[in-house]
């Protein structure tokens, strides 16, 4: 079953970038657990205050990268105590969208727990306990290792 979905998230990043080759659309496709979300319209690339184009969460809640995890392979190391502040976002479930990202950046990586977490360009994607309503960014810089994450897998707010 693990390999299904790692199937299924490959072969719908490799349909979504046929689709962006034909129409020049910035819409991806990736599986992601609604039950964590408020709805399911999908990942968004959005500006959030002075931060610039951030991905959000289908709940519009800001998304971060974590500077413990890897992006090459993916390693996400944010478990435990650090998972209940800082929420992975997981793919399990139905399909949503992702506006203003580009398709061959999303994937997956297998959590401690078993669980696959969503990835931007490598990078596990998370969020913000904090952060309860759409264009917060509390997290953003926290501990000098979590930053909201741009539609390319970059820090936002760095050159």
């Amino acid at each position: 079953m693990t390999g299904t979905r790692t199937v299924f998230v490959a072969l719908t990043a490799f349909a979504g970038l046929t689709v962006l080759s034909a129409c020049g659309a910035g819409v991806a496709t990736v599986a992601i657990d609604t039950a964590q979300s408020s709805d399911a319209k999908g990942l968004v690339a959005t500006q959030v205050g002075t931060l610039g184009n951030v991905v959000t969460a289908p709940d519009g809640r800001t998304l971060y990268r974590f500077d413990k995890d890897r992006a090459d392979p993916p390693v996400s190391t944010c478990n435990d105590n650090c998972a209940a502040q800082w929420p992975p976002l997981i793919a399990e479930g139905s399909t949503v969208s992702a506006t203003g990202v580009d398709p061959a950046l999303l994937g997956t990586v297998t959590r401690k727990d078993g669980r696959k977490q969503v990835t931007i360009k490598g990078y596990p994607v998370y969020r913000f306990a904090k952060d309860t309503k759409p264009g917060e960014a509390k997290g953003h810089g926290m501990g000098g290792m979590w930053f909201a994450v741009t539609p390319d897998g970059a820090k936002a707010g760095r050159g």
